[in-house]
């Protein structure tokens, strides 16, 4: 769960939104729709339905490699730029648990 918030909603650049590190593989879940310039809530599921890969590759995450992830995470990213040039982006009320 957290929210984003941009300055701006044109230029919008594409990439992975939430990324997990470990276990040995880097997997991530891209959100249907960019924040705006108000604060948008996002409330990411952890499973292989809800759309993980392989932040390269984009093959698809199994349930087994989403456990090894979470087994030994080393790092999280979420994505906050979203524009081209300059511009500023916000983020807040990161929880990262069983909500």
């Amino acid at each position: 769960i957290y929210d984003l918030k941009q300055s701006q909603s044109f230029g919008l650049l594409k990439g992975d939104d939430v990324v997990l590190y470990g276990g040995g593989y880097e997997l991530s879940f891209n959100v249907r729709e960019n924040p705006g310039t108000k604060w948008t809530p996002y409330s990411v599921t952890i499973s292989a339905e809800a759309g993980w890969q392989h932040r390269v590759s984009k093959v698809p995450a199994t349930e087994e490699e989403l456990k090894a992830v979470l087994s030994n995470v080393t790092s999280l990213s979420i994505r906050g730029e979203y524009s081209d040039g300059p511009d500023r982006g916000c983020l807040d009320n990161v929880y990262f648990g069983t909500p």
